[in-house]
């Protein structure tokens, strides 16, 4: 049941349907507008441009190589922005500047995971990491052939003039 009277057309407050096939506004777009900024660019680039590594002595006075800072990741950079990782991609899709700073940035988290992986010790994570994260693999050695058949000639030595 309908409490009063319904508002004619034209009055504010109402805004009339658009009917099928009746052309958008040009100024119309979809969604949320976007949470991209240029200074993203610069700051992905800060982010992962960071040191695996310190030195730092210990009671005895001897030096001691010891991680700095977390591995720099782009989930948690974009979690650092309040964005979702997924949106930070679609932004490499969108905005040519940022996939050069992504670009940037996934080299820079390269080198991180190598430098990590060489002075802590035990390099299997950073291997992993690196294989998922960058493509990396390990070289493969080039296959002996075992099955290969094998050719065997007899000769038979005769000496001049014994036949």
């Amino acid at each position: 049941m309908k409490i009063g009277k319904a508002k004619p057309k034209g009055i504010a407050g109402y805004t009339p349907p658009r009917k099928k096939g009746d052309p958008k506004r040009d100024d119309y777009t979809w969604g949320y507008p976007t949470k991209y900024r240029e200074e993203y660019c610069q700051s992905i680039v800060e982010y992962f441009d960071r040191d695996a590594w310190e030195i730092v002595t210990d009671m005895k006075g001897t030096p001691k190589v010891m991680p700095k800072h977390n591995v720099p990741t782009f989930a948690r950079w974009a979690r650092s922005l309040g964005i979702a990782h997924r949106t930070a991609l679609l932004w490499v899709d969108k905005y040519p500047e940022f996939a050069a700073a992504y670009a940037e940035a996934k080299e820079l988290q390269k080198s991180f995971l190598i430098e990590a992986g060489l002075t802590h010790g035990s390099g299997g994570f950073a291997m992993f990491m690196l294989k998922c994260t960058h493509g990396m693999v390990e070289p493969k050695a080039e296959p002996e052939e075992e099955n290969k058949p094998i050719e065997i000639r007899i000769v038979k030595a005769v000496k001049p003039g014994s036949e």
